[in-house]
C-alpha cells in the first residue's frame, strides 16, 4: 500500500486592464467547500466551475487580494489531505468478473501495439495504450491479461515488479521477458505537463503497477507516486466496482 498525492495547484493571471482572474486547481471532493467560501465570503465573484478547474472573476483588487490568500490556504490544505491515503490505496486486488482488452477499448482506453506474449509466464495477452482524464494529456500504460487473478498474482506480480521503476533500471538488459523492453525506456528526458515536473536523465516509462482481477496494469509517471495516482485513475474509471 502506497500513500498517493492529489494533483492539485493554484495559478493566476492579471493582466493590464484585464479583470484580475484566479484559477484554483483541485481534487473534486474540495469543490463543496471552496463554493461555500465563494458565496459566503465573496460576494463580488463569479464562480465557474469546469471538470477539476476553477475559476472565480473578482471585480476588485481588494477581493481578489483576500481571495488568493485564502485559496491558497484551501489549496494547499486539500493537496496535502485529499489523496489516497496509504491505507487506502490497494495495489492487489480481487474483482468479480475477469476482463479483455475489449473491456477497456469499450470505455476509452486506447490501444496502440499489442505484443507477442510467448515467454510471459501465463500471459494470455499484453498491450500498450494511452489514456487520461484529460483527452489532452493521455499517459502511456502497459496492460498483460491472464487467465485469472491468482495467476495473475503468481505469475504476473513479479513479472510486474521486474518491468518498472528501479527494478527495470537495475535488470534492463535481463528482462525475463524481452518483448516490448524498449517501450518501457525512456531514452530521453520527460516533462509531465499535468504536474509541471521532469525527469532530465533517461529512466523506465513505468514507475509503478497494479492487479485488478485477472488484469496487470504498468503506469507511467516520472516516480512510483505519480505512477500509483495514474494507476488509481485507470482503476476508478476502468474497474469502478473494484475501487473501492
Amino acid at each position: 500500500m502506497r500513500h498517493i498525492a492529489a494533483p492539485c495547484a493554484v495559478r493566476w493571471r492579471h493582466e493590464v486592464n484585464v479583470t484580475p482572474v484566479l484559477f484554483l486547481e483541485i481534487p473534486t471532493h474540495a469543490y463543496t467547500g471552496v463554493i461555500i467560501l465563494g458565496v459566503c465570503f465573496f460576494g463580488e465573484a463569479r464562480l465557474v466551475v469546469d471538470d477539476s478547474v476553477m475559476m472565480m472573476r473578482w471585480y476588485s483588487k481588494a477581493a481578489f487580494i483576500v481571495a488568493a490568500l485564502v485559496l491558497f490556504s484551501i489549496a494547499a490544505a486539500a493537496c496535502g489531505s485529499g489523496g489516497t491515503n496509504v491505507d487506502e490505496f490497494v495495489q492487489v486486488r480481487p474483482a468479480a468478473s475477469n476482463y479483455t482488452v475489449d473491456d477497456l477499448r469499450d470505455l476509452g482506453f486506447k490501444t496502440s501495439k499489442q505484443y507477442d506474449v510467448e515467454g510471459l509466464p501465463d500471459g494470455l495477452d499484453a498491450w500498450k495504450g494511452f489514456w487520461g482524464l484529460d483527452i489532452y494529456d493521455r499517459h502511456d500504460y502497459e496492460i498483460r491479461f491472464y487467465e485469472s487473478h491468482e495467476i495473475a498474482v503468481s505469475s504476473g506480480e513479479a513479472m510486474a515488479v521486474e518491468a518498472t521503476g528501479v527494478e527495470f533500471e537495475a535488470s534492463r538488459d535481463t528482462q525475463t521477458w524481452t518483448e516490448g523492453v524498449k517501450d518501457r525506456w525512456q531514452a530521453r528526458g520527460v516533462t509531465d505537463v499535468s504536474s509541471g515536473g521532469s525527469r532530465q536523465a533517461p529512466g523506465p516509462t513505468y514507475q509503478d503497477w497494479a492487479i485488478v482481477g485477472n488484469v496487470v496494469i504498468l503506469c507511467d509517471g516520472l516516480d512510483s507516486e505519480q505512477a500509483l495516482t495514474r494507476c488509481n485513475e485507470l482503476i476508478e474509471n476502468f474497474f469502478p466496482e473494484e475501487a473501492g
